[in-house]
């Protein structure tokens, strides 16, 4: 993933006359990719992801528990465990 911060060093150093292949370098990043940003001059634009949380039907559960006490998060896990939560399938 490049940053807004990353692409501007990139086109502030090919300004500079840095190489595609020198930028890379500097910045850790491929040299295609320095590439990419250079040719396209637009800042990178991600979706966001809605994603859910799996721990979403035991927020309030949560909640309520760290009202009563400062609990830490192994604690909090293993209350939710408890509780009937499953870790979801890895791929």
């Amino acid at each position: 993933m490049v940053y807004k911060e990353t692409c501007m060093d990139i086109w502030s150093l090919k300004r500079q006359g840095f190489s595609d292949r020198a930028i890379g370098k500097r910045l850790g990043i491929d040299r295609r990719t320095v590439k990419k940003y250079i040719e396209t001059v637009e800042l990178p634009r991600y979706k966001k992801v809605n994603r859910k949380s799996g721990l979403e039907a035991y927020h309030e559960l949560i909640k309520g528990w760290l009202a009563d006490d400062d609990y830490q998060a192994t604690n909090l896990y293993e209350k939710v465990i408890l509780q009937g939560y499953r870790l979801p399938q890895q791929n």
